[in-house]
C-alpha cells in the first residue's frame, strides 16, 4: 500500500496503530460498536461472546496491518 493511502500509522512503541484517515476511524468505530453490541446481546453466553470477540479482533488486526504504514 502506498503511504498516502494508508488508513493507519504504526505507533513508536509496541504494537500500536493510530487511525489517520476516515476509513481507519470507521473500521475502529465499527469494531467498538460490534463489541458493545455483543456485550448487550450475549450477556450470558460467554463462550459464544469470546469466540465472536476473537474473530472481530483478528479481523480488525488484519485490516489494520494491511492498511498501515510505518512512521
Amino acid at each position: 500500500m502506498r503511504d498516502d493511502d494508508a488508513w493507519f500509522v504504526r505507533g513508536r512503541i509496541g504494537y500500536s496503530f493510530l487511525p489517520v484517515r476516515w476509513p481507519g476511524w470507521l473500521a475502529l468505530g465499527l469494531y467498538v460498536a460490534a463489541v458493545a453490541g455483543l456485550t448487550v446481546l450475549l450477556p450470558h453466553r460467554r463462550s459464544l461472546f469470546h469466540a465472536l470477540l476473537a474473530i472481530l479482533t483478528v479481523l480488525l488486526l488484519v485490516i489494520t496491518v494491511r492498511t498501515s504504514r510505518s512512521e
